[in-house]
């Protein structure tokens, strides 16, 4: 019996430290992500919105684009705040990815804009991001009319004034 309670206070112990070990040995990555508005039969990108808990100055905004017969190279997003465009240029190049036999193409790319721009969307009545691509722009609706996406809804729920 005292080998049993040795044993199992033993791996107690082990999987207690374990826990201490990794619990802050990196800093905590938070994203949230969402489609913008677009409707049946559109290209419709999805939107990521990561930032780190360490560093709030800056955001990682990532937009992949599905589809089933292209490869796009996104060059730039802008995004347009009642109609006033806030242009970022992504500094890698494009990755393309194998999903499955339904969407065998997904382009992605991302920039990092100030986490001070989402200050812009408090009260914003139109917003619309403008993907520029290799063929052609990809321009869809993240805030429009009162009606949010649920990419919008990423952006917001980072929004810490």
């Amino acid at each position: 019996m005292n080998i049993l309670k040795t044993s199992l206070f033993a791996i107690i112990t082990t999987m207690g430290l374990a826990g201490c070990a990794t619990s802050n040995t990196q800093p905590q990555n938070i994203a949230s992500a969402g489609l913008l508005i677009c409707v049946q039969n559109e290209l419709c990108p999805t939107v990521k919105v990561t930032w780190n808990e360490q560093n709030r100055n800056n955001l990682k905004v990532t937009a992949y684009l599905p589809s089933a017969k292209d490869d796009y190279d996104i060059q730039q997003f802008v995004f347009l705040i009642d109609q006033k465009p806030y242009s970022y240029a992504p500094t890698t190049a494009t990755t393309h990815e194998y999903i499955n036999r339904m969407v065998p193409h997904r382009s992605s790319n991302y920039v990092v804009v100030p986490s001070a721009f989402l200050s812009t969307f408090k009260n914003a009545k139109d917003i619309e991001l403008k993907l520029v691509t290799d063929k052609g722009n990809i321009t869809r609706p993240v805030y429009r009319n009162g009606q949010q996406s649920s990419a919008y809804r990423a952006f917001i729920n980072l929004y810490q004034p």
